[in-house]
């Protein structure tokens, strides 16, 4: 049986990694899951990146992690907004890779980028909102996209030499790319299984 892997999309909002992750599990049949998942179940209890927010998000992700590593899965995809200014981001992708490596699975980064207006028109598109309630609002999530540009770094930066290592990183502009051809790349460069469509 082929190594596990996990699989990190991340990138600022509205690059594509839900929709490449989508994709890209649909090519290897891995597990997926995005970002909004824990978000939309702390928002209903909680507000916005308070402490308890902060936390509920924290553990929920985990306990997904958890359930994916140890299971038959041959594979799992995540995505994430990772802040490359702030170490509580590097400690969660820390403890993310910690759990699948205990497992014996094998770690590949995907950073997406794209330019700020390709990111603004993607976030007005009406698909923008699925399995995100918090994003139904464009108005209100363009506010968050620029906050989050003014105050986040969120493209690594040069030289920038990701902690914990992954067993291979990939970089990949997407402002001119259909996501299924940033699946392809990514199912070819990180020689990720194919999966096995069953003939009608």
């Amino acid at each position: 049986m082929p190594q596990p892997t996990f699989v990190l999309i991340f990138g600022p909002p509205a690059v594509g990694k839900l929709t490449v992750a989508r994709a890209l599990a649909q090519r290897t049949g891995f597990g997926h899951t995005h970002n909004h998942v824990a978000i939309e179940a702390a928002l209903s209890l909680f507000e916005f990146d308070t402490e308890e927010f902060r936390r509920l998000v924290f553990h929920l992700r985990c306990d997904i992690y958890s359930a994916a590593a140890a299971s038959e899965l041959p594979g799992m995809i995540g995505t994430f907004v990772w802040n490359f200014a702030s170490s509580r981001s590097k400690e969660i992708v820390h403890s993310w890779c910690n759990i699948f490596r205990q497992h014996g699975w094998r770690i590949v980064f995907v950073e997406l980028k794209a330019e700020l207006e390709t990111r603004l028109q993607r976030n007005r598109s009406p698909d923008r909102a699925l399995g995100k309630v918090s994003k139904v609002d464009p108005e209100i999530s363009e506010a968050i996209l620029l906050a989050n540009e003014r105050d986040w770094v969120m493209v690594a930066p040069e030289g920038f030499v990701m902690v914990p290592p992954a067993d291979q990183c990939i970089s990949l502009v997407t402002d001119s790319l259909k996501p299924e051809v940033v699946a392809n790349r990514i199912l070819r460069d990180a020689r990720l299984p194919e999966r096995l469509l069953a003939s009608s």
